[in-house]
């Protein structure tokens, strides 16, 4: 039997979402100021990691392990906020009690894989390296299997606190997007007090900045989520099976776009994957200020409206398209011309030379072109989620690789690394401009009929 505390805030939820404009336009704006928070966090500690080691080959190692390891957290983060957000509002909607059990069983499951997966990773990826350079100088593979054995921690780590913030998103509260500076703020403090430490300062820093994560967000969810079980008792698992199917799918072929990247920069000359991965910081300051805070702003809002006004939720999600595309064109063209100040500002100091400055410089400024697109991006897909489109989700999915593969072999020669930033905002206006004319002639056309 669940507690009755658990399972109170149903109306609350509803009354909170009862003028959808207001409501997402009040998250939009809660999410946005803690995830400047959070970013403000990273980059401080991009310019302590930059100081300390410049564009060399402890950075390249880490962020080359990094970017793998921290794969299957992302994709968890990403199919269960799309597959159980939208899940639990339906499930709250026909008894709350329900959506509690789901939670709970669907909790330790995530918990149980992230130790299976960790062990899995690990052996996996030492065999891998010890098999393979991947196109690595010798020193920066050296690094590379050290920061393994530290990093397969990250995976049920960052599993199980991704799990937690898709909860606390459920019910309509945000606290998740400022906590994703634990990790940054946890590294920036490490490397401040063992600037010497060298890469294991970096390793452990990550490891407890997602441990202090996680328990922030158990404590959060402690007053709101009874405790993780492992059963499949819910009726909710049905519904979940069904999704979660072709939601991996549609993650695991976006999720390849960051693997592609990874393996391009590793063919091209040294640093270049440092290089990707300072413009990449930088740029996510905006993708996430903007993309992540409408993002998260508007799904639990839409899966509360498709419960109880589903007619209204099409023209909400296109104007909100309309005005994601038209905020990014005004970001891109505002941030622009100041790209090498940016990158100085941040970076420039230390082992970080100008000359450093001016290749990142160049590299975020393609990147900036992913910004209009991006976004409209983010309120479409929205929409195809909470109204059960995964199909044609996953065919713009299927398109937006495909374009990523062609555009990065063909522009990676003549534009090097700032090749695979024009090649991802080639992919995603593919993807957006897909959604947009198939939601044109049926979801956003059903008012005009």
């Amino acid at each position: 039997m669940t507690s009755p505390r658990f399972g109170a805030t149903g109306a609350v939820l509803a009354r909170r979402f009862a003028d959808p404009h207001r409501a997402i336009a009040r998250d939009m704006g809660t999410v946005a100021v803690f995830l400047l928070i959070a970013k403000v966090a990273g980059a401080l500690k991009e310019v302590a990691v930059a100081r300390t080691f410049g564009t060399g080959p402890v950075v390249d190692a880490y962020l080359f392990v990094f970017n793998l390891i921290s794969i299957p957290a992302a994709l968890w983060y990403s199919v269960a906020s799309i597959v159980v957000i939208p899940l639990a509002a339906k499930l709250r909607h026909a008894d709350p009690r329900e959506e509690l059990r789901f939670c709970a069983e669907l909790s330790a499951a995530v918990i149980a894989t992230g130790v299976v997966a960790g062990l899995a990773a690990w052996a996996i990826l030492r065999l891998l390296f010890d098999r393979f350079s991947f196109g690595l100088e010798p020193v920066t593979h050296g690094y590379a299997l050290t920061a393994i054995n530290y990093l397969a921690f990250a995976i049920p780590l960052g599993l199980a606190a991704n799990q937690g913030s898709v909860l606390l998103m459920s019910r309509g509260r945000h606290a998740n997007s400022l906590l994703e500076g634990s990790m940054p703020l946890t590294i920036l403090v490490v490397l401040l007090l063992w600037p010497a430490g060298g890469l294991r300062v970096l390793l452990w820093g990550t490891i407890g900045g997602l441990a202090l994560q996680l328990a922030i967000t158990v404590a959060l969810l402690a007053r709101h989520m009874p405790l993780p079980r492992l059963r499949l008792s819910s009726t909710g698992w049905a519904s979940f099976g069904n999704s979660v199917k072709i939601v991996l799918v549609i993650q695991l072929l976006l999720a390849l776009t960051g693997v592609i990247d990874q393996l391009f920069a590793a063919d091209l000359a040294g640093g270049s994957i440092a290089t990707l991965g300072y413009a990449t910081r930088i740029l996510s300051l905006f993708l996430s200020l903007g993309a992540t805070a409408i993002g998260r702003a508007t799904l639990p809002i839409y899966s509360q409206l498709r419960n109880t006004d589903a007619d209204a939720l099409s023209g909400i999600a296109r104007r909100w398209s309309l005005i994601l595309f038209l905020a990014g064109c005004a970001m891109a063209a505002a941030v622009w011309p100041f790209s090498e100040l940016l990158v100085r500002l941040l970076f420039e100091r230390g082992a970080f030379t100008a000359e450093d400055s001016a290749r990142v410089a160049r590299v975020l400024g393609w990147g900036l072109t992913q910004l209009p697109f991006y976004f409209a991006l983010i309120a479409s897909s929205q929409y195809l989620f909470t109204s059960d489109r995964h199909k044609l989700a996953a065919w713009a999915a299927f398109v937006a690789l495909s374009a990523k593969i062609l555009f990065s072999f063909l522009l990676v020669g003549p534009l090097g690394v700032s090749g695979l930033m024009v090649s991802t905002a080639i992919a995603q206006a593919a993807s957006c401009i897909l959604i947009l004319a198939v939601l044109g002639r049926s979801a956003f056309g059903r008012r005009t009929k």
